[in-house]
Parts: structure tokens; C-alpha cells; sequence
């Protein structure tokens, strides 16, 4: 495509419209490439059996950047309740099962679970990986096993323990229902 000039002249236009080739989705794009050069591409079973297996050190790193506290979802409670005017304190050593957050005069304790990790019965959030199947259920039963345990110890204590899930932070009422839940007819045991 050509611009006039001024004196009538015809100069190369300054932009050029390059062709550009069709997408190849990523699952295909292997295979092209083997079968243009001659090589049989792996099959899809082959893949797959691949796919899973990282490296330890791999996995590792990944695993430790997962928080235990600081989540997304602790600090979304936390803000509700600073805004209902409740106070707390973050993880206390003292208390068992240090609960993400405690108020030892009100006597209260509340978990943050995210669905994942804590296996939440019928949510959608909480699925079991289709890898290593066998290791997920062990260690969230295992886990589900800890919290029963951790919750059992606060209440002997005469603790009210209360557990939010992951998906109930998506519950419009929750900023009204979280902090009665934490007020109403607490457990408290008189010495």
C-alpha cells in the first residue's frame, strides 16, 4: 500500500500489515514439530504419565511458598472483624492448635480453613487431585483428623471454636453473621 505525497510522488506506507499464521493450540504444537522432523510424537497416554512428575526440589519450593498465615481469606475475617469492633489476637502460642485468631477474655477461637486443605464436605472448592491420589486422601484426612483434634482441645478449655470456610466468604451476610456467631452464648467455663 502506497501514501501520496504532496508532489504526486508515492512513498512506502508507514505502517505494514504482517500475515499472521494460524494458533496451533499448545497440545498440538509438539506433535507438529516431531512429525516435521521424522520423530514418532509420544502419545497422549505417554503425556499425560509425564505430566505429574516434577522434580522433588520442584515441588518442594512450591509447596513452601504456600502460607500457612497471611492467607487471602484469614485477612478478608480479620478485616470483618476489626470493622464489628472485635479484638483478637493472630495464632497465639499459648492456646492448643494455635487458631488463626483468639480472644482469650471473650473466650473464642477461630480457624480460617481454606476448602482445599481442609477437605470441606460438599463444596466445590474442595477436590482431590487426580495425581498421587492415594497421598492427597491420607494427608487432607489426616488433616481433617487434626482440626477435630485441635478444636476438641480449645473446647476442654471451655473455648467457643468457630470455623469459617473458605467459601462462606463469599456470603453477603457474613459480615453480620461472623461476629454474633463469635458473641452469642459463648462457652465460657467459670474456675
Amino acid at each position: 500500500m502506497t501514501v501520496p505525497r504532496s508532489q504526486g510522488e508515492l512513498s512506502p506506507a508507514p505502517y505494514v500489515i504482517a500475515y499472521r499464521r494460524p494458533r496451533v493450540p499448545m497440545s498440538r504444537r509438539g506433535s507438529t514439530i516431531a512429525r516435521a522432523m521424522g520423530i514418532r510424537p509420544p502419545s497422549l497416554r505417554a503425556r499425560r504419565a509425564t505430566r505429574g512428575n516434577t522434580p522433588e526440589a520442584t515441588t518442594s519450593a512450591r509447596m513452601k511458598a504456600v502460607r500457612q498465615s497471611g492467607t487471602a481469606p484469614e485477612l478478608r475475617v480479620r478485616r470483618l472483624l476489626t470493622n464489628a469492633g472485635l479484638r483478637y489476637r493472630i495464632c497465639p502460642d499459648d492456646l492448643p492448635g494455635r487458631p488463626d485468631l483468639a480472644n482469650k477474655s471473650r473466650h473464642w477461637a477461630l480457624f480460617v480453613h481454606g476448602c482445599f486443605w481442609h477437605a470441606h464436605p460438599n463444596c466445590r472448592l474442595a477436590t482431590v487431585p487426580k495425581t498421587n491420589r492415594a497421598f492427597w486422601i491420607e494427608k487432607l484426612t489426616a488433616n481433617r483428623a487434626r482440626d477435630a483434634t485441635k478444636a476438641r482441645a480449645l473446647r476442654k478449655l471451655g473455648y467457643k471454636v468457630v470455623t469459617v470456610w473458605q467459601c462462606e466468604l463469599d456470603d453477603p451476610k457474613l459480615p453480620q453473621t461472623l461476629p454474633r456467631r463469635l458473641t452469642s452464648s459463648s462457652t465460657r467455663r467459670r474456675s
